[in-house]
């Protein structure tokens, strides 16, 4: 996102910049406040001030999740010392993170196969959607009678 940001952005401020012939020559003052294209100060605060703000966030993120990953670092490696930096020497802390660690990786084949289904459910039914929408389309549901029975060209099924 940040990435998307930055290049669609950054692509009106060369565009401002630069001449239309692609030479990288400077346009001419006149040229500059005659051409209609020109952005105002206003809009290109704007658009500096979304680059910023999409870069810092990003930049938190990445630290979040880079701290994270150092936590869990030390603590396979050097679980003394990280009961003492980050658990104020409290082991029974550290033996319920280890306990939460070990039932996470416990549900991840039940969650992952749980997310499968979830897949194959959207699948079906986008199948189903697409199935009865080409049914209609080609003409053969025509209606459906008053007893429940679905009618095709000829047929009848039943539910």
């Amino acid at each position: 996102m940040t990435l998307g940001i930055s290049i669609y952005f950054g692509v009106f401020f060369i565009s401002d910049n630069f001449d239309n012939n692609g030479l990288g020559k400077k346009k001419d003052i006149l040229d500059f406040c005659i051409d209609s294209s020109h952005m105002s100060d206003e809009s290109k605060l704007f658009m500096f001030t979304v680059i910023v703000l999409s870069h810092t966030f990003f930049f938190c993120y990445w630290v979040q999740c880079f701290f994270k990953e150092f936590k869990f670092t030390i603590r396979q490696r050097y679980p003394s010392l990280y009961t003492m930096v980050f658990l104020c020497c409290k082991n029974s802390r550290l033996i319920q993170e280890l306990d939460k660690d070990q039932a996470r990786d416990k549900l991840k084949p039940f969650l992952r196969k749980y997310d499968e289904l979830l897949d194959c459910k959207d699948l079906l039914s986008n199948f189903t959607q697409l199935y009865s929408f080409e049914r209609e389309k080609n003409g053969l549901l025509i209606g459906v009678n008053p007893y429940g029975r679905q009618r095709t060209k000829g047929k009848t099924l039943h539910n």
